[in-house]
């Protein structure tokens, strides 16, 4: 089937093939022609349809996008929050060490068998449960606030364990200088932009010294 058009009254007409060298009479305005004769309208392109988006495939590069993201977010925070993992336990343990040890020389003491330097038991005592009391939980809970730094589970508690690792210079003296100095690594890490990402945080802008400067001139 053939579409063309009248040339009397250029209404589209539809003709069989097999009558397109034929002289056929149009039905509208009763013109004779032959379609062969007379230039056919130009088809329209079929307009494509066009395929709705595949949300399945954004979602999934999405997706891509934020595993890399977390990957590359665990490879930065691993190093400073294993170290301070690793404190954390070896603190725990150094502290419930010193708490049994003064508490055993104590007890030992008061039983009359006092060392030559004439300590007074009941001061290393109390000093030993300072040490299990105050010590301990210290180290627990930079411990695990360290390993929820490193799965990225947790900003508050990844937070809480780099300050208590700040705090231990204070609180231990020059015991605490490495802990001081891991905490500091892992606060610095943790305000990266890459670790922001990860909890949501947009990176944190740095002030522009020359609109400062310029501000301060005027």
């Amino acid at each position: 089937m053939a579409t063309v058009r009248c040339p009397s009254c250029d209404r589209a007409l539809e003709v069989e093939d097999t009558y397109l060298d034929w002289t056929v009479r149009c039905p509208h305005c009763d013109g004779e022609f032959v379609p062969d004769e007379v230039e056919r309208p130009a088809r329209r392109p079929r307009r494509r349809r066009e395929e709705p988006p595949d949300r399945d495939r954004d979602d999934r590069d999405d997706g891509y996008a934020g595993d890399a993201a977390r990957e590359e977010a665990l490879r930065v925070v691993a190093a400073p929050a294993l170290w301070l993992e690793i404190l954390g336990w070896l603190g725990a343990l150094g502290a419930g060490a010193v708490c049994a040890l003064c508490v055993a020389l104590g007890l030992e003491m008061n039983n009359g068998n006092r060392n030559a330097n004439g300590d007074d038991e009941a001061v290393l005592i109390f000093f030993g449960c300072c040490s299990g009391v105050l010590g301990v939980p210290y180290s627990v809970v930079l411990a695990i606030g360290a390993r929820k730094m490193r799965d990225l589970s947790s900003r508050g508690w990844a937070l809480t364990a780099g300050i208590l690792g700040v705090a231990a210079f204070s609180v231990f003296g020059l015991f605490g200088i490495v802990h001081a100095g891991v905490g500091v690594w892992a606060l610095v890490t943790l305000d990266r932009p890459a670790v922001r990402a990860v909890f949501g945080l947009e990176p944190r802008r740095r002030p522009n010294p020359r609109r400062r400067r310029r501000d301060w001139e005027e």
